[in-house]
């Protein structure tokens, strides 16, 4: 029995509970732990930002939704000064923790992220908080290739490449995309 008890918890689907607030990480802005599920059985770890009371709960009225992608090979705490810059401008912005460090090999883990914004937990400090008509995703290097096919998946508003780039096989497909795109630049990655 010792040995099917983790088997089955994990067949069912265990996971943490689904946070109510967040913890404050500087004025206006807390930060909150998410589990997802990706790939059908794959509990993908989701840290989420948001603008928030001095007691770590969401500011009231639905706001924008952010899925943030990681570059490849960058840990995704080295993009938490963005999440937090635009959780001081009121986005609720997620950042999805993918195998390796590399999204391309978990593309769907960005299109979880989403659903986390679109159809929260009940309960949870995202529920009546994130606009689901007003969604961005986003990407920096590696992630910018990913945040292509997100977008060309559909559910997306706008997409933000940061020195970053298309799939090569995706460029015939972007004349379709239909939604507004911003690719930022620079000397240096």
């Amino acid at each position: 029995m010792k040995k099917v008890l983790p088997l089955v918890l994990a067949l069912a689907g265990c996971k943490l509970a689904a946070p109510s607030t967040g913890q404050v990480v500087e004025p206006g802005v807390a930060r909150a732990e998410f589990e997802v599920r990706a790939r059908g059985t794959d509990i993908v770890k989701t840290t989420v930002i948001f603008p928030s009371d001095d007691a770590g709960a969401p500011l009231p009225g639905a706001h924008p939704g952010v899925v943030f992608v990681q570059g490849g090979s960058v840990s995704t705490t080295r993009y938490e000064w963005q999440a937090r810059a635009l959780a001081r401008a009121g986005y609720v912005v997620t950042i999805p923790e993918h195998p390796l460090e590399l999204a391309f090999f978990a593309i769907d883990t960005g299109d979880a992220a989403r659903s986390l914004l679109v159809t929260p937990p009940a309960g949870s400090l995202l529920e009546g908080h994130v606009d689901a008509s007003k969604l961005v995703v986003m990407g920096h290097s590696l992630g910018s290739v990913v945040t292509v096919k997100l977008a060309l998946e559909g559910g997306f508003d706008a997409a933000i490449l940061e020195a970053g780039y298309p799939d090569t096989a995706d460029i015939s497909k972007l004349p379709t995309l239909g939604i507004p795109t911003l690719s930022l630049a620079g000397s240096s990655d």
